[in-house]
């Protein structure tokens, strides 16, 4: 059996004080100091992610004591709002605009924003370990979410009844990037059970066989009562990738995994100041991307080598 070793983090070289094009200046000659060096932003931080980012926060709040950011825990949808309110300096979410945000940024000619891919995910499917299937397929996960008349278990003999799908609330990037990534921008019309947290998903995955958790591959990677579903499904390039592979950062790399997520740091204003220094430190600072290789998922600035052993 194949052993995939995911080694990531050969060389970064981001300081606090340099450009991404090379050309700042030292912040206390410019008279900025105080913009970028101390004071305070307010953070909207998707709940989903919450978790995932604490280590992170209190990395930046070691080396950056002078600044006092203010992180706010809420829902997909109300990050997003806050932003587009202005109400909002950064937020952390893992989606894209969503049809309708995109729709009302072009009414009032809004620009898009300035973001930073920070790491990378997966939008996964789990299960008890002793759920009757380990497998999934692209396409029939596509008919029977947006398609009446198509029943879940005529895909896979093993299960007796239709299972329970379960997800975050409507409000959440996990439900956005369902419709996004899994429908394909469809309508879903399936009923899914819908609970007010990503803990309450896991928990009730947790005491219901019959049912198939909707998250991230950050929230379960590291959870032991659970499997992931493989999936299998058609790449770009129309090859046909087989769910033979686990669900493993290694092969978000490799292109093997069809629901990839990107974590984005949204900024309100383009502008070299603290903002937007904070968010290339997400983006770019050595202990941070070394923390999201560690804990299972892909460091979006990094070279990556894939190692595979017997």
């Amino acid at each position: 059996m194949i052993k995939i070793k995911f080694i990531s983090i050969i060389a970064l070289t981001f300081t606090f004080l340099i450009s991404c094009d090379g050309d700042h200046k030292d912040p206390k000659a410019t008279g900025r100091y105080e913009s970028i060096n101390s004071g305070t932003f307010t953070c909207y931080v998707d709940e989903a992610v919450w978790d995932l980012m604490q280590p992170v926060f209190k990395m930046y709040d070691s080396a950056y004591s002078e600044i006092n950011p203010k992180f706010i825990k809420t829902n997909s949808r109300n990050a997003m709002a806050q932003l587009l309110a202005t109400n909002a300096d950064a937020i952390i979410t893992p989606r894209d605009y969503l049809k309708d945000e995109d729709s009302l940024m072009k009414v009032y000619k809004v620009d898009r924003h300035q973001r930073a891919i920070f790491a990378i995910d997966g939008l996964v499917f789990f299960v008890q370990k002793n759920f009757p299937i380990d497998t999934l397929n692209q396409d029939q996960l596509l008919q029977y979410f947006t398609k009446n008349d198509v029943k879940f278990k005529s895909f896979y003999e093993k299960l007796e009844t239709e299972p329970t799908f379960v997800c975050n609330s409507y409000l959440s990037s996990e439900f956005a990037n369902l419709n996004t990534l899994v429908a394909k921008n469809k309508l879903v019309i399936k009923k899914i059970k819908l609970l007010d947290s990503i803990q309450a998903v896991i928990d009730f995955v947790k005491n219901n066989l019959n049912s198939i958790g909707i998250a991230y591959l950050s929230n379960i990677v590291n959870q032991e009562n659970f499997k992931l579903l493989r999936i299998g499904f058609t790449d770009t390039s129309g090859k046909r990738i087989f769910p033979k592979y686990p669900v493993h950062q290694a092969n978000i790399v490799r292109g093997l995994y069809p629901f990839k997520v990107n974590h984005y740091v949204y900024i309100l204003r383009l502008q070299r100041d603290r903002v937007f220094w904070f968010a290339k430190f997400l983006e770019t600072e050595f202990i941070v991307q070394s923390y999201f290789n560690k804990y299972g998922i892909v460091p979006a600035y990094a070279k990556i080598k894939l190692i595979e052993n017997e």
